[in-house]
């Protein structure tokens, strides 16, 4: 299953001309049964003359999220720079496009999910590892992902 899913994402990634710089599972990233379910892709950002990551995810739930959290862990040059969780049902508050707002609950079932973030023109230089992952109401993780990012 591992294998399909990552040549189906490979030739998805190809047919499209994205540049990857992360993956997205269906569970704890360091679980060894995970699924890939998705990509985070590096574009470019014309409104900043920069770049943003979008995430796509083809993923399905087998219960409803009724809250959660969005936990964020971020390492700067081999050092953690930010550890935070957030509210996953208002992390997107105050975004000015109302489609980005994740709504719960959410239903269980399948869900094709596409999220973007801009990233800072003004981060320094060096590498960056991010690991992003869901929590549930009952604390299991629904979805992670990781990423490396040079600059």
């Amino acid at each position: 299953m591992a294998e399909i899913a990552q040549a189906a994402w490979g030739a998805w990634l190809y047919q499209n001309q994205y540049v990857s710089i992360g993956d997205v599972f269906d569970t704890d990233c360091d679980d060894k049964e995970r699924i890939l379910v998705g990509k985070l892709v590096l574009l470019p950002d014309p409104d900043t003359n920069g770049v943003k990551v979008r995430a796509y995810a083809n993923t399905s739930f087998d219960n409803p999220i009724i809250y959660g959290t969005l936990h964020a862990l971020v390492h700067y040059n081999g050092k953690e720079f930010y550890n935070n969780g957030l509210d996953l049902c208002t992390v997107d508050k105050n975004e000015k496009d109302k489609s980005q707002i994740l709504s719960c609950p959410i239903s269980k079932g399948m869900h094709f999910i596409v999220k973007e973030k801009k990233v800072s023109p003004f981060l320094p230089t060096g590498e960056y590892k991010v690991k992003i992952w869901i929590t549930n109401q009952d604390k299991i993780t629904v979805m992670c992902s990781d990423t490396l990012l040079k600059i």
